[in-house]
């Protein structure tokens, strides 16, 4: 959620291209980062999303396209000029120094006198949770501890964009909720913008106010959590956030007949892109599937190949009559038990599915 007051800058991005030699990291991205967003670049490596990152901080330099905050063309200003905070994945720290001094080290580059820079670095450890520990030294703090300090670092000279480099990947699990929430809080008090980059969906889908997906260079889809989840615009993205059942099917212009023989009378909202008739997929989140029959349900039969229990949730695997694999997310209090082997007949209410062309890949 945006923060009510926001101090944070605006972000244009314009037709951005990155290449190293003949390889093309950022291919023709465009998007914008409102006043005091929170946005998520997501993707597998190689997607294209730290190269953005760093051409907005003024690391890379743009093969072309243009980057825009408040207005300004900013695409080959200098990074100390950007006023742009930056959180690195492995913290980069001076050993050498104190963490005071860490916090602080902005501050001096800047010119500022001792006394106010060490004033405005107690403030920012403040805001982090480590008030008092200035005076140790990095090597005296946990990764988690270490990682807040590369935070207040970042936002000890007050920057309208904050972007941050998979910043939590090195911390364990534990930590990485905390950073988190960590995050969030200072994101929600502060009221600056967030460019934030990581391959972890879980931390894109909870933390932002949107994310942008990316593949191979270009930007595949951008919204909410809820879009992308409810409504992936292709197939990578559908198998990217989340899980999902890929189901190939055939489009006759009237229905389209699943694994089986089933024929479904396909509404249209849940076609996605363009439908011609001819092959098609089917596309089921496996929370959808159900072991229970419900008037008017889709009906996929199949054979049970795994059951997997992991408390609350139990998940079916099976492979329909086709060999197509399936899996269907249930709740372990429910009745029905299943061993391998066993037939298995999985149901979806027929608002569930959706349904790609051959284009959609």
């Amino acid at each position: 959620m945006k923060p009510s007051t926001s101090t944070g800058a605006a972000i244009r991005i314009r037709n951005l291209r990155k290449a190293f030699g003949s390889a093309v990291a950022v291919d023709d991205v465009s998007l914008d980062v409102e006043p005091g967003e929170f946005l998520a670049l997501l993707g597998p490596s190689g997607s294209g999303k730290s190269t953005i990152l760093m051409s907005i901080a003024g690391f890379e330099s743009p093969t072309s396209g243009q980057i825009l905050m408040d207005g300004v063309d900013c695409t080959h200003i200098a990074p100390h000029r950007r006023n742009v905070g930056m959180v690195f994945q492995n913290y980069t720290l001076f050993p050498h120094l104190s963490v005071l001094d860490n916090v602080a080290f902005p501050l001096k580059m800047r010119g500022l006198a001792k006394a106010e820079r060490h004033a405005q670095a107690e403030q920012a450890l403040k805001s982090v949770h480590l008030g008092g520990y200035g005076a140790r030294m990095p090597h005296q703090l946990s990764g988690g501890q270490q990682q807040r300090v590369a935070l207040a670092r970042a936002i000890v000279y007050k920057p309208r964009l904050l972007l941050m480099d998979e910043p939590f990947s090195a911390l364990d699990k534990k930590l990485r909720q905390e950073m988190r929430l960590e995050t969030k809080r200072l994101h929600a008090e502060l009221g600056l913008s967030v460019v934030f980059v990581t391959h972890d969906q879980e931390e894109a889908l909870t933390m932002s106010d949107r994310v942008a997906v990316l593949k191979d260079g270009r930007l595949q889809q951008i919204g909410s959590a809820h879009d992308l989840y409810e409504r992936p615009v292709n197939l990578f993205v559908a198998g990217f956030i989340g899980d999902m059942n890929f189901i190939p099917a055939t489009f006759t212009g009237e229905c389209v007949r699943l694994p089986g023989g089933e024929a479904w009378s396909v509404p249209p909202a849940a076609v996605v892109g363009e439908l011609s008739p001819g092959s098609a997929t089917v596309a089921i989140r496996p929370e959808r599937l159900s072991l229970a029959a419900n008037p008017g349900d889709l009906r996929l039969a199949g054979r049970v190949t795994d059951v997997i229990y992991s408390g609350a949730d139990t998940l079916v695997l099976a492979t329909l009559e086709d060999g197509t694999p399936i899996q269907a997310r249930t709740s372990s209090l429910d009745r029905h038990r299943h061993r391998v082997g066993d037939a298995i007949a999985l149901h979806c209410p027929t608002d569930a599915p959706l349904v790609y062309g051959a284009a959609s890949a």
